[in-house]
């Protein structure tokens, strides 16, 4: 199964909206979803914590400040026809 892992801050907006937007996505593609809140424990915490959200699918980034629906559903829609 394809993993999508959001990695989001806490009292973070466009997170929130993220978090939205992948679920809505989900309704129609389907997807593990994982999330992972960024705080000072995190080993990414320095070089993630002005990047949020950031959208990984499988290993790769597909977003970083901002959820792009468009982006998203594309790759998800490659990997899904593979």
């Amino acid at each position: 199964m394809i993993r999508v892992l959001l990695v989001s801050k806490e009292n973070c907006s466009l997170c929130d909206e993220a978090k939205v937007l992948l679920k809505n996505i989900q309704k129609n593609i389907s997807f593990e979803y994982v999330e992972t809140i960024l705080n000072e424990s995190h080993p990414k915490f320095f070089e993630y914590q002005f990047a949020v959200p950031l959208v990984f699918i499988g290993d790769e980034e597909v977003c970083r400040f901002k959820a792009d629906e468009n982006i998203i559903k594309y790759k998800l829609l490659q990997l899904v026809k593979k």
